[in-house]
């Protein structure tokens, strides 16, 4: 028979084995802490099932701040749900969330999720999330390097658009990129929120935790312009697919400085030239496609990178009318690091 409860502490250890069966990749010790530990306001909402002294299935809910419209509110991020492939079929994720549900019986923050295909239905279907909809991913070539000896052919097709488009774009328009080691009050204050979208919080605490504290590694830098602070953006290089990536993880540009959106994207994009293959990014709102357009980065289609952004959120009693819109929302990596 299979039983519900609240976390306990030491459930980590079971957690991390279900982790690795559900997703087959390795969850740390340390990873798990600084996801569900760290987070100065984080409360443990996670709900789990249990066969015995087996854990099969969990739902799990973590406290986030939005942004909307330059408003802060209170969230949550659902992350992490999975049941034992052994337990499947079984009603075990419904079941988990109903009893989360009578748990948190006067929750009023809306709820939102990065989903895969195995619970989508789930969370549309019977709980009332909305699918906001597909995400695009734009990509704009670099150096090719590791293309070269990956595949020749598609190396020479694609290294004159590479050649053509980096030098275009490598006039100097004023902007530069100052690495640091911390999000301090002046970035905050800078950068905190956006007054058009719905988007994640950009306090330091959150901005420290996310990518100084976090056990992956980050390249974050201040965005200046002719000196002054204009916004900030987060890198991670990845090797994938036996390519080098440079992924845009995280970027924000003060509302009054939106012109200048094609130039940061120039500009990060030189400074990874030889560094990596590819420069990638999701298209934050459909709002900001001129910008990719005039950087020349290039939608990839479905066929060629085949991972589905299952963007979904659900208002619960919340008043945020207009959170189930994507064209609502400025969407960065930073909530989906499973690339």
């Amino acid at each position: 028979m299979i039983k519900y409860r609240n976390y306990k502490y030491g459930d980590e250890k079971l957690i991390i084995k279900l982790y690795k069966k559900v997703f087959k990749k390795e969850l740390t010790v340390q990873n798990w802490q600084w996801k569900y530990n760290t987070f100065p306001e984080a409360e443990k909402f996670i709900f789990l099932a249990f066969d015995k002294l087996r854990c099969v299935g969990q739902y799990a809910l973590i406290p986030y701040k939005l942004n909307s419209y330059g408003e802060t509110i209170q969230a949550l991020l659902s992350l992490d749900s999975m049941v034992d492939p052994d337990y499947q079929g079984r009603r075990i994720f419904t079941e988990l969330i109903k009893y989360a549900r009578k748990e948190l019986i006067n929750l009023k923050d809306p709820l939102i999720t990065f989903i895969n295909e195995n619970t989508i239905h789930v969370y549309t279907k019977k709980f009332n999330w909305k699918y906001l909809g597909n995400i695009p991913v734009y990509c704009r070539p670099l150096s090719l390097r590791q293309l070269r000896n990956a595949n020749k052919i598609l190396y020479f097709l694609l290294k004159p658009f590479s050649l053509i488009i980096n030098y275009i774009s490598s006039q100097k328009k004023d902007i530069s990129l100052h690495q640091i080691k911390i999000f301090d009050e002046v970035i905050e204050r800078k950068c905190i929120n956006n007054n058009k979208f719905y988007s994640i919080g950009r306090t330091k605490e959150f901005l420290n935790w996310r990518y100084i504290q976090s056990p992956q590694d980050y390249q974050c830098f201040k965005i200046m312009y002719k000196g002054s602070l204009i916004g900030y953006c987060v890198i991670r290089i990845e090797e994938k697919f036996g390519l080098k990536f440079a992924w845009i993880m995280d970027l924000f540009i003060h509302d009054e400085f939106d012109n200048f959106f094609q130039n940061v994207l120039n500009e990060i994009s030189l400074r990874y030239f030889f560094k990596s293959d590819f420069i990638t990014s999701l298209l934050p709102n459909k709002y900001y496609k001129k910008y990719y357009v005039r950087a020349v980065f290039f939608e990839i289609p479905q066929f060629l990178f085949p991972h589905k952004f299952y963007f979904c959120a659900t208002k619960i009693q919340s008043n945020q009318k207009n959170i189930c819109k994507l064209e609502n929302w400025y969407m960065t990596w930073s909530l989906n690091d499973a690339i």
